[in-house]
């Protein structure tokens, strides 16, 4: 069957034949089939999407190498002799991103920017709560994802978020895991339906094996379950499957939040003590079946599986890697199976460092990320160029065809990378485009290509962290990130550049550059029970949104190449 549109000239009817049957639209009839054999034909081709942020998961030294403290290497390699076969698998095939970055090192802080792209001094809650203060108290309790009603703009759970907009757009969307962006919980008053219908309301279709908080909250002192990945997995993979309708074609976007190896709750102990048939929902009837982890086994056996491959070692690191591993093999075998795995945006990355948690010094803000996607992204790819937690949401959304003019859109902090991924931008050359900026209590810091530079607070974590591992201490201070050979710039990934404080090396245009687009970033982002400012762009080029009208924050073209020496 042959069909064909003749759009008749002068007139506002539209001659459409299928066949030998004829029919007479008018234009209104017209623009509402065209428009949805586009979304049609979109919806077919768009990827789905996997965001995997496990919860405290430790900068393996098989990595990117990793950055460390002077006072001794944080050293995390693979346990046991298999390693992690599955995440390495992952790992290889993808894109690594070699100088990816949190915006704030803490989980809940860190979440928030992932799934909102904006950064946690941002969140409704926080602007809320820190109205009338200069600077904004960043910390997990004030950076939640929830609607805001006093604010003009304050609806991060309904509207301003990453799966609010794909849910608009054709998405089905699901989460899997920890949450904790939500109202501060009180053990009296918590309700796993409640939680799990709120976590709903922020964009999900589907909210399964839902965690509120860490293991050790006061929610679940009278609880019998723990850290429970062939449950949580399990309900990943019936998403995943779709068995609630089983003829749902749309494609997917999933948020899954491992729990482990986060020291909440013993993994050891989960692994030995506790059933896989105790879950946040209550007890269920059988046991999860899971491709490569119970499917063969009872869920005891399997889990001994785990102890073994760990040989000897019971710490949280070792046996929740090895844990994680296998979801996350059991995940790539179900898309491989149904044939959506070259299809599939898998992105996994690390909530924080570890080496150096709560604070901003490059152990604590610097992760692993990688995006296993072949039919975009060729394997062993690298790309070098900085990039942040709050871009994920921007670039998801570029690669399912969903801009400005996209139902539900909203302002973000984030860019997307997709342009400068798929041209092979020179990393040096993006780096001069932008700055990233760290936000935790109320310390804060900008790297501008080589160069970082840190606000910090006597007292604050970031500061205690600093002088506790020798660092050249001052409430202000500069780090060049960089190694030098023939007169090019070389972002060093592991050896300790934070060991020396570099300000009073340094040309006073950079160093005026940097309090500048510091100051900026300080003023776009303070509280004052208004709509955010999104508008301004602090950095020396504009990466998203315009270039400051303040001449003290604006970029000098004058400035030469060595103020960002990358």
């Amino acid at each position: 069957t042959r069909s064909c549109l003749n759009l008749a000239s002068g007139r506002d009817i539209l001659s459409f034949a299928v066949g030998r049957m004829n029919y007479s639209i008018d234009s209104t009839m017209l623009s509402s089939l065209l428009l949805f054999l586009l979304l049609a034909a979109s919806v077919e081709s768009r990827p789905n999407f996997i965001v995997c942020q496990p919860d405290d998961l430790p900068f393996f030294e098989e990595w990117t190498p990793p950055p460390h403290f002077p006072r001794g290497r944080d050293v995390a390699r693979f346990p046991g002799d298999d390693g992690l076969p599955n995440i390495e698998r992952l790992r290889r095939n993808s894109l690594q991103m070699m100088q990816a970055y949190t915006t704030s090192p803490m989980c809940g802080t860190s979440r928030y920017s992932t799934i909102s792209g904006r950064y946690p001094s941002r969140s409704a809650v926080n602007r809320w709560r820190n109205r009338d203060d200069d600077i904004s108290d960043v910390t997990i309790p004030k950076t939640k994802l929830q609607d805001v009603s006093r604010l003009p703009d304050g609806r991060d759970c309904s509207e301003g978020n990453l799966a609010a907009v794909l849910q608009r757009n054709g998405y089905r969307t699901g989460i899997v895991g920890k949450w904790h962006l939500g109202d501060d919980n009180d053990n009296d008053d918590y309700d796993y339906d409640d939680f799990q219908e709120h976590v709903q309301s922020c964009g999900f279709d589907y909210a399964e094996a839902v965690y509120a908080e860490n293991l050790w909250h006061e929610i679940y002192r009278n609880e019998r379950h723990s850290h429970n990945m062939e449950y949580m997995t399990e309900r990943a993979i019936n998403f995943i499957e779709d068995d609630d309708d089983g003829d749902d074609d749309r494609p997917f976007f999933m948020y899954f939040n491992p729990t482990v190896p986060h020291e909440g709750a013993d993994v050891y102990e989960a692994l030995t003590e506790y059933s896989c048939t105790r879950t946040p929902r209550g007890r269920i009837n059988d046991e999860p079946n899971v491709p490569g982890m119970t499917s063969d086994m009872s869920c005891r056996e399997y889990r001994q599986t785990v102890i073994d491959r760990a040989q000897g070692r019971r710490d949280n690191r070792s046996l929740g890697a090895i844990w994680l591993d296998d979801s996350i093999g059991a995940l790539l075998q179900v898309l491989e199976d149904s044939n959506q795995l070259d299809n599939t945006f898998f992105l996994f990355q690390m909530d924080h460092g570890q080496e150096g948690k709560a604070s901003l010094w490059e152990p604590g803000v610097r992760i692993a990320q990688f995006i296993h996607y072949p039919d975009a992204f060729s394997r062993d790819s690298q790309f070098q160029g900085m990039v942040s937690v709050i871009d994920i949401a921007p670039t998801i959304l570029d690669y399912a065809g969903i801009n400005s003019n996209s139902l539900g859109y909203y302002p973000m902090d984030g860019a997307s990378w997709r342009n400068a991924v798929e041209r092979d931008t020179d990393w040096r050359s993006f780096n001069t485009q932008r700055c990233l900026f760290y936000e935790f209590e109320e310390d804060r810091a900008v790297r501008c290509g080589c160069y970082k530079y840190l606000e910090l607070k006597s007292g604050s974590m970031t500061y205690e962290i600093g002088e506790d591992s020798n660092l050249d201490m001052e409430r202000t201070l500069v780090n060049d990130l960089c190694n030098y050979d023939d007169g090019r710039s070389y972002y060093e990934t592991s050896e300790s550049k934070e060991r020396e404080n570099v300000e009073d090396d340094i040309p006073d245009l950079l160093m005026d550059n940097l309090e500048s687009y510091l100051e900026c970033h300080l003023d776009r982002t303070r509280s004052t029970g208004d709509s955010a400012d999104y508008a301004t762009t602090c950095g020396p080029v504009v990466v998203g949104g315009k270039t400051p009208d303040d001449e003290d924050h604006a970029y000098d073209n004058d400035v030469p190449n060595f103020s960002w020496g990358c």
